[in-house]
């Protein structure tokens, strides 16, 4: 599981605001805003916060 393994490698946990976002979300995009925040990727963005 990618959302497991990322989580791990950051050495977060999902109590933290940063470990849920990046266990339970692919990540935060706020277009011309200009907000991207990354969390474990999905199917449609291959990025996650570790890569």
């Amino acid at each position: 599981m990618r959302a497991h393994e990322t989580l791990y490698n950051l050495q977060l946990t999902t109590r933290s605001p940063m470990g849920a976002i990046t266990y339970f979300t692919g990540g935060i995009l706020i277009e011309n805003g200009w907000i991207r925040i990354l969390g474990s990727g999905s199917e449609r963005s291959k990025r996650s916060i570790v890569l």
